[in-house]
């Protein structure tokens, strides 16, 4: 699947929505528009954790940083 920023910023706010005690959200996502409850936000973070993975991988980002260092003398 390719998802984009705007699919990752729709799940987000549709967390946020749950999180203040909205019942139902509707999201689009792709293209596609579902509704999420209240007992559904355990599959809209893990939505979210997939499509940030693979925004992450899309865009070259390891996730590694390489340092060196050196004694001063």
């Amino acid at each position: 699947m390719s998802y984009s920023q705007s699919d990752l910023t729709n799940i987000q706010t549709a967390l946020i929505d749950l999180a203040q005690g909205n019942r139902v959200v509707k999201v689009v996502v792709e293209g596609k528009v579902c509704e999420y409850g209240q007992a559904d936000i355990n599959q809209l973070r893990a939505l979210r954790a997939e499509i940030s993975a693979e925004i992450k991988a899309a865009s070259g980002a390891t996730g590694l940083l390489y340092t060196t260092t050196f004694k001063g003398l």
